[in-house]
């Protein structure tokens, strides 16, 4: 009978070749997420600014003089269709200035830099 089965060497060349790829690969990955999180933070925060831009141009003023944004309620459906982000993509709440604006710097004092 004729058995064909790997040797120890050959696995060992096998092993070795998976783990330099993973070595390679893991960490451009890892970036990569933290890269899509940056953007998509980015992305949130002037999308929160335009529409408090927005709703102090229609009515004359802020929504809420400063806080976060998990202190509105359904009154503004209008300026957020899918619902009022309270919480940005790292699960901080957002938190407004009092010129209506996402204040990244008083964010970023509590949980540490954010993009």
């Amino acid at each position: 009978m004729n058995l064909k089965t790997f040797t120890l060497v050959e696995l060992c060349i096998v092993l070795s070749v998976i783990g330099i790829l993973a070595i390679i690969i893991v960490p451009k990955v890892a970036s990569t997420t933290k890269e899509t999180n940056q953007k998509a933070h980015k992305f949130q925060r002037q999308f929160i600014n335009t529409q408090l831009e927005l709703y102090h141009f229609q009515n004359n003023t802020f929504p809420i003089p400063s806080g976060n944004l998990s202190a509105w309620t359904d009154n503004f459906k209008d300026y957020f269709p899918q619902g009022v982000p309270t919480k940005d993509v790292y699960g901080y709440d957002w938190e407004i200035n009092a010129h209506g604006q996402v204040n990244l710097d008083a964010m970023e004092a509590k949980h540490g830099k954010l993009e």
